[in-house]
C-alpha cells in the first residue's frame, strides 16, 4: 500500500505538526519503514510466521527508533531535524494499519506471537492488494492526495519539482509566468 502510507504520512504530519520545513522525503522514507522491514523478513528471513507484520509494525519499535534519534542526534541540529520525520512516518503508518491487529500494535505487551494473515506470501498478498475494495480506495484516496499535492504545487514546473527533489519541501518557488510565490 505504497500511495496510502505515502500519502497518509504526508497528510497527518502536513495536519499535526503544520511545519513546511519538514523534510518530506525522510517522512516518506519512515511511513514506508515498517513494510520495508517487515515484508522482507517475514517472506525471506525469519520463516514460520504467518504475516508480514512483525517487529516493526508495533509502537515499541517506533519508540525504540525515536529514543535512537533523540539520544543521537543534538537539539536543533540539522540531524534531528532530517531524521525525526522518520519517526513521524512510522507514526504515521501504524496509525494508517491500526484497524488491523491490535495484538501487533502493542506487541509484547499482549503477547509475543503475531496474529496469522490469511493472505500471507508475496503472491497471496498481491492478489489480496489487487481485489480488495477497501485497500483499492485506500490506494485510490493515497493517489488523489498525491495528485492533489502535484496540482496544488505545481510540481510539473520543474523549479518547483527540483525544489522538493533537493529540500523534501513543498513549496511554490516559480508560478507558471515567471514569478515568485515566496
Amino acid at each position: 500500500m505504497i500511495f496510502w502510507h505515502t500519502a497518509g504520512a504526508i497528510w497527518g504530519a502536513r495536519y499535526i505538526f503544520r511545519d513546511p520545513g519538514m523534510d518530506l522525503r525522510w517522512l516518506v522514507f519512515g511511513g514506508l519503514l515498517p513494510d520495508l522491514i517487515d515484508k522482507p523478513l517475514a517472506w525471506f528471513v525469519v520463516p514460520g510466521y504467518q504475516t508480514s507484520r512483525l517487529w516493526a509494525h508495533s509502537l515499541l519499535f517506533a519508540a525504540l527508533l525515536l529514543a535512537v534519534i533523540v539520544m543521537f542526534t543534538g537539539r536543533g541540529t540539522a540531524n534531528r531535524k532530517r531524521f525525526i520525520p522518520v519517526a513521524i512516518g512510522v507514526l504515521m503508518h501504524l496509525v494508517l494499519d491500526v484497524p488491523f491487529e491490535s495484538e501487533t500494535l502493542w506487541w509484547p505487551f499482549l503477547g509475543t506471537d503475531f496474529p496469522p494473515f490469511e493472505f500471507f506470501g508475496f503472491d497471496n498478498l498481491m492478489a489480496y492488494l489487487s481485489r480488495s475494495p477497501w485497500i483499492l480506495g485506500q490506494e485510490a484516496l493515497g493517489v488523489g492526495y498525491l495528485a492533489y499535492l502535484w496540482r496544488r504545487y505545481e510540481l510539473s514546473i520543474p523549479a518547483n519539482f527540483t525544489r522538493l527533489r533537493r529540500s523534501g519541501q513543498l513549496g511554490l518557488s516559480v508560478q507558471p509566468h515567471g514569478g515568485n510565490h515566496e
